[in-house]
This record gives structure tokens, sequence and C-alpha cells, in this order.
């Protein structure tokens, strides 16, 4: 078993782990860090069957909603955000958003 939560958020690998910074996964950023440092659906011959199809949809539905909607963190969401890890990993109080038509 590989700890996800530990890798994913390991400042031995990411600068500031705990902020959303989506240039993080440009083809330069990629190139500069351990190409294992990031699996959310493991790696090798044995990685999630599911992975293109959750992908696949995971950016429709994204899309379809940044179409319509524009979101904010709402003040309720507590910052940095605590974790309940279990089976998959949770918020522990919640994510408030208020979202806004545009």
């Amino acid at each position: 078993m590989i700890p996800i939560q530990v890798l994913h958020q390991s400042v031995e690998h990411w600068e500031q782990p705990e902020l959303f910074r989506p240039e993080r996964f440009s083809p330069d950023e990629k190139e500069s860090r351990h190409p294992m440092c990031y699996m959310p659906f493991g790696a090798g011959p044995r990685n999630c069957i599911g992975m293109r199809f959750a992908l696949m949809e995971a950016k429709m539905c994204l899309m379809n909603l940044l179409k319509k909607y524009k979101f904010e963190r709402a003040p309720d969401t507590q910052v940095p955000l605590k974790t309940r890890i279990g089976i998959t990993q949770s918020p522990a109080d919640g994510i408030f958003l208020k979202v806004l038509l545009k």
C-alpha cells in the first residue's frame, strides 16, 4: 500500500502543498518533479481500470458547471481544510461554497 495522502501533501515534492495551484500540472512543471509523486489512480499494470472514464466524466461535468456558474468559497469553509481519512479522504467539516449564476 502506498500512503497517497502523505505523498500528495509532501513538502519534499510540492511547494506549499495545501494550496490549489493548477499550474503544477503544466508540462514544464511535470518534467521538474518525480513522476510517481502524483498518482491519483495508482501506477503500473494494475492501476485503476476506470481512470480514463473517470477523467473524461469529471472534465465534462466540470466544463458544464463552469459554463453556467461561478463558485466562491463561503466563509464557513475551514482553511486549511481538515480531512478525515478512511477508505477515501473527505473533508472533516464539509466544504461550503457560494454558487452564483454567470
